[in-house]
Parts: structure tokens; C-alpha cells; sequence
């Protein structure tokens, strides 16, 4: 046998402290805690027995037993503050004596005292005992035949105790759960020192100390859950470009130490290149945001997003203090979800990522998914190791900050472009706006291929507009700078004579461009590609045969990729092939690129010749075709 540990408050004879303070196999420790302490501002009951205790096992020595009083507080003998402390101990890993039996003294009927006290329970749990008779000769003898206690046993004590937090800070697990996930994750990446506030909350109070052990026991006995849920199946981002993001967190307890983590978290991992980008959603004059009435705190959210422009939102749930937390307030009521269904209307590629401790999440947003652009989804919980909780959160935006710069650069292109259609047709505008919208919408819903085929049809339809094109029978005219007309080109059987072939020796001459069996869709004769007709507006009206090359690839991509169903990733539109058919459909629709540069070389009857000789005309080196 080694030693045994009893506590005392001075309230003991002196013959009994002096024969245990002259055993070597006793320790005798005064344990007291003084009434002058309870006048302290702020008092801590927790935090005072902590300190105590963490004197007298600052030599990490193990005991065979533990004795001590029911009460050790001399200022309220109801209090039982003897069973507080033996729980501090039996809940505390770093005093090294969590599984020692605990044996309490004194002259109080057990049953009594179990029926008084918040924590009775602790008395009917493994390895306690309780005794009236006090001496070393005793307390030796009882140790003797204790044990520690082993992993089944400790899980008794655990579930016996079923300990409920005294602060009413604490009332509902929505608060105890963000406080606690708060703790652990900052644990995790080093940055206790910054929230000392919550650090001294959870290594003090006995309610936190159940719960780290009641996680432990979970942890160690069940598969952890997966708590980031992506609604969206991503598209595959090309690169993870991480400069100049900006995220933005709203959640009414960012000032608590929640801004302080995930700055912290995201300049740890390069997520964020400056302090200026990243922010959280504060009120002014330092009211508290959950004070503010859900209007209110929507349209601060909506005003600030408009702002900053950020490319993730990491939100909260609940953030109105009364409607929020107000069971009968459904789902689609909920602050946070409000705005995010607001995010989702303004379409700028804003990504939202929820972050509560509501583990009621699923359900909500199951019962709203109806408009609500949530790309994923943290649960502040109680029950998952930190290191895979604080991975997975960094996992998350890096999937889907690429996404938001990708779709907001797709969402600034797009406005562009409508400014521009416009001005070059509000008719046409009218026209063909849902093509626009539509595209962006299966675009944000990961139909890339069937976004891509709306934006292909502007081209076809700019292609066909009387402000383009001028087609009179088999002739082709094509408006340039200031409505001038020019003759592009005829069509004879199934081929199109144009004079925008180019040789170095002889210029722009006539040259024959077949297009097939010259059957439309419908079955009918005559239809020319749109692809011949773009390149005709391109020389013409926009000057550029730099673009022609463009237009083939465009035109490639639609027919390889978006014809059919993609069967691997390899049939999958790339982001970079999107924004360049943008990039087409801005240059065609700038009415400042409009030229007549190649007025001159338009097409000629005079010079033509019948296409059936042409192969049999003088040799001359053949242009090169399209």
C-alpha cells in the first residue's frame, strides 16, 4: 500500500489530526474554503475548489484512497461541499486520481445527505463509500479493501451523476454546445490565451468537466458522426486560388470568442491573405446583435453583404433571442435561415456555409430547402474529436471558396453582358433575359453542359438578328459601323461564297465553304450553320479573325460536350471553357467593337465564278479553310 489522501477543514479533534498528520501512509491536507472568499465580486465556487486541488496534486502522486468531509465549507453546512470536490476530482484527468475510490466521513446519515444535496447521486456510484468512524487506524483499514475503478465502472459513475449546469448561461444545449465546441476547437489550433473567458469557464466548471468525459466516453465507443454535410455536388474547381478571399460570419456570438477562432483558423491556414478580410456582422454603438428584432438583424446582414461582398458566409441559425429560440417558430422563420434565402435571391455566387450548434440542422433545412442556397454545413457539437471537426471546416471552404470565385466571376460577366445587350437590342433583351438567368441557375445547381447550351443560344440567336444580318434570298448582308450594309456573302446549292479566304499573294478572294447536305433541323433544305454566319459577322462587323479560332472551339465544345449526356469528367464543361463563351458573348455584343475596316473586301458577283469550276479554274494556291 502507498499513501492515502484525506482532506480536512480544521474542524476535526486535535488528537485525530495529529495521529493522521504522524502516519506515514496518510496525507493530511487542510482544505478549507473561508467565508470571505464568497464576498469576492464574481466568485467562482468551481474555479476556487480547481485552484485548491490543483495545489495539493501539483505532484501528480496517485493515492490508493481519498478521504474527506460531506462538507468542507464553514460558511454554509448544506452546501456539501465535500461531494462538490470529490466530484472535481473524480471528473479531473490532470489530477491524476480520477479513478481512486472516494470515501466520505463523518457523523450525517448518508441517506440524508443524499437527499439534500444537488449531487446525491454521487454517493450510489462505484467505489464511494461513506463512513462515521474517523482515525488513521480506520481510514487505513478501509482502504485496504478498495480498489480503483475500472472503464465499466467509471461509465456507472458517469450515467449515475447525469450532472445539469447550475448557470443559467447554460439553460439550453444551444449555448452549452457553441461554448464548449468554442473551447475545443481554439484548444486545437493554440489559441487559448485569446479566449481566456471561455478557456477559465470550461477548466473550472464542473458541468464542463462531466461533459468532457461524458464526450470521451462516447468518442471512444461509437464512430465519430460527419458533420459537414454538402448539399451540392460540387463542380471540380481547376485551382484553389485562396488570394484576396473574403469571408463573412454572422453569428450573435462572434464577439464572445467566435471571431477570434475563425480569424485565427483562417490565417493559420492562408485562407485569408489580411486582416480586412474577414469580418463579423456587428452592430453599431456595441449592441448586441441578438438583441436587435429579426428584421432588423436581416436587413444589418443584407446591408453588410452588399458591402463587403464576400465570398463565404459562415452563418448562424439562431440569432434572434426570442423568435429564434420560440418552439413553435418554423423553420423557414428562422433568422438565419431568412438570410439565406436572401443571399441566394441577390445570385452573385455567394457561397453560405450554416454554422450552429442547433443539431436540429438537418431537419431545418430539409423543411426549407425550397430556394435556400446552403452549400454546406457545420454542427457546433459536443460529441466529435476537435482535430477532425477543425479539418473538416478547413476542408469545406477550400471546396468551396474556388466555387464562389468562380461563380461570382460567371455572376459580374453575366451583368456585364445583359448591360450590354441592352444597349445593342432592348428588344432582343426581352427576349432572351431568361436565357441569361436560366443559365446561371443551372449553373449555381451544377448542370454546367445545360448552362452552357443557353449561353450558346444567344450566339445562334445574335446570329439570326435583323440588326446583324440582312438576309435576302441566297444573299448574305451583314451591318457594320453606322448601319452600312455590306455584301458578305451567296449561298449556291450547299456552299457559301465569301471573300474572306486570305492569301498573301492575291488577298481576300472568293472561296467555296461547304456545309453539308444543307438539311435543317426540321428536314428542310437550305440552312446554313451558324458557326459560317458567326464568322461572317466576325470579319465583317467586328474585324476580328482572331475570334474565328474562339468560335470553333465554342462550337466544338457544344457538339462534343453538351450533345449529350456527360458519361466521365472528361465530357464535363471546364470553368475556364464557360467564361470564355462569356468573353464571346461580350465581345459580339460590345456595340464599341463594331467596325467597317473590312467594308472593302466585301463580296463581289462580278468576280465569282460558278463553285462547280471552281476547282477547275487557273491553278492558284488554294486558300486555307476555316
Amino acid at each position: 500500500m502507498s499513501e492515502i489522501l484525506i482532506l480536512h477543514n480544521q474542524t476535526l479533534t486535535e488528537s485525530v489530526i495529529n495521529d493522521l498528520e504522524n502516519d506515514a501512509l496518510v496525507s493530511a491536507q487542510v482544505f478549507d474554503i473561508l467565508p470571505s472568499e464568497f464576498s469576492v465580486p464574481n466568485f467562482n465556487l468551481d474555479q476556487s475548489v480547481h485552484k485548491k486541488l490543483s495545489q495539493i496534486f501539483e505532484s501528480s502522486k496517485k493515492f490508493d484512497a481519498i478521504f474527506l468531509p460531506y462538507n468542507l465549507s464553514k460558511e454554509n453546512y448544506l452546501e456539501f461541499t465535500g461531494i462538490l470536490v470529490a466530484l472535481h476530482i473524480r471528473l479531473t484527468p490532470d489530477f491524476g486520481n480520477m479513478i481512486v475510490p472516494i470515501v466520505f466521513y463523518g457523523p450525517e446519515d448518508p441517506r440524508h445527505v443524499g437527499k439534500l444535496s444537488d449531487f446525491g447521486t454521487f454517493l450510489m456510484s462505484p467505489k464511494v463509500l461513506c463512513t462515521s468512524k474517523i482515525s488513521a487506524k480506520k481510514f487505513l483499514a478501509t482502504a485496504k479493501m478498495l480498489d480503483d475503478l475500472n472503464e465499466h465502472d467509471y461509465g456507472l459513475f458517469l450515467n449515475k451523476i447525469n450532472l445539469e449546469p447550475k448557470n443559467s448561461k447554460y439553460s439550453s444545449h444551444h449555448s452549452v454546445a457553441n461554448e464548449y465546441a468554442l473551447y475545443h476547437w481554439s484548444k486545437e489550433i493554440g489559441i487559448m490565451d485569446e479566449i481566456r473567458h471561455v478557456r477559465d469557464n470550461l477548466t473550472y466548471r464542473l458541468y464542463f468537466k462531466f461533459l468532457d468525459r461524458m464526450r470521451h466516453q462516447i468518442r471512444d465507443n461509437s464512430p465519430p458522426d460527419s458533420t459537414i454535410v454538402d448539399e451540392k455536388d460540387y463542380i471540380e474547381s481547376e485551382s484553389l486560388n485562396l488570394e484576396s478571399t473574403k469571408i463573412l460570419l454572422i453569428d450573435d456570438e462572434a464577439e464572445n470568442g467566435w471571431g477570434i477562432f475563425y480569424k485565427r483558423l483562417f490565417e493559420i491556414n492562408n485562407i485569408i491573405s489580411s486582416e480586412e478580410n474577414f469580418k463579423f456582422l456587428r452592430p453599431k454603438d456595441n449592441i448586441a446583435l441578438n438583441s436587435l428584432k429579426q428584421d432588423e438583424i436581416v436587413e444589418l446582414a443584407l446591408n453588410e453583404i452588399e458591402e463587403f461582398d464576400p465570398d463565404v458566409v459562415l452563418l448562424d441559425l439562431r440569432l434572434d433571442r426570442i423568435v429564434d429560440f420560440n418552439m413553435n417558430t418554423p423553420p423557414e422563420n428562422l433568422t438565419g435561415i431568412r438570410i439565406a434565402k436572401k443571399i441566394s435571391q441577390r445570385n452573385k455566387g455567394t457561397q453560405v456555409i450554416i454554422t450552429s450548434a442547433s443539431n436540429k440542422i438537418p431537419n431545418y433545412l430539409a423543411a426549407s430547402k425550397k430556394g435556400l442556397g446552403v452549400d454546406g454545413y457545420v454542427i457546433k457539437s459536443i460529441n466529435e474529436d476537435s482535430s477532425v471537426k477543425v479539418s473538416q471546416i478547413v476542408s469545406s471552404l477550400h471546396r468551396v471558396i474556388p466555387r464562389a470565385k468562380f461563380f461570382k466571376a460567371v455572376a459580374t460577366k453575366i451583368s456585364i453582358l445583359n448591360d450590354k445587350i441592352k444597349e445593342f437590342d432592348s428588344d432582343f433583351f426581352d427576349g432572351h433575359q431568361i436565357f441569361l438567368d436560366r443559365a446561371f441557375r443551372l449553373l449555381y445547381q451544377n448542370d454546367i453542359n445545360f448552362s452552357y447550351l443557353q449561353l450558346f443560344h444567344l450566339i445562334e440567336s445574335y446570329s439570326k438578328s435583323e440588326k446583324v444580318v440582312n438576309n435576302k434570298g441566297n444573299e448574305y448582308h451583314i451591318f457594320t459601323l453606322n448601319n452600312k450594309i455590306v455584301f458578305a456573302a451567296k449561298k449556291v446549292k450547299n456552299s457559301l461564297i465569301s471573300n474572306i479566304a486570305y492569301t498573301r499573294r492575291e488577298g481576300y478572294i472568293p472561296a467555296s465553304y461547304g456545309f453539308g447536305d444543307g438539311k435543317d433541323a426540321t428536314g428542310g433544305g437550305g440552312y446554313i450553320p451558324v458557326r459560317l454566319i458567326m464568322k461572317l459577322i466576325l470579319v465583317y462587323r467586328l474585324s476580328s479573325f482572331d475570334k474565328i479560332f474562339l468560335l470553333d472551339t465554342i462550337n466544338a465544345l457544344r457538339n462534343e460536350k453538351c450533345g449529350h449526356s456527360p458519361k466521365s469528367s472528361e465530357d464535363i464543361i471546364k470553368e475556364q471553357e464557360y467564361l470564355q463563351i462569356l468573353d464571346f458573348l461580350l465581345f459580339i455584343f460590345d456595340n464599341a467593337n463594331i467596325s467597317d475596316l473590312r467594308s472593302p473586301h466585301a463580296f463581289n458577283p462580278k468576280t465569282w465564278k460558278d463553285p462547280d469550276n471552281f476547282k477547275n479554274q487557273k491553278k492558284k494556291k488554294q486558300p486555307k479553310r476555316w
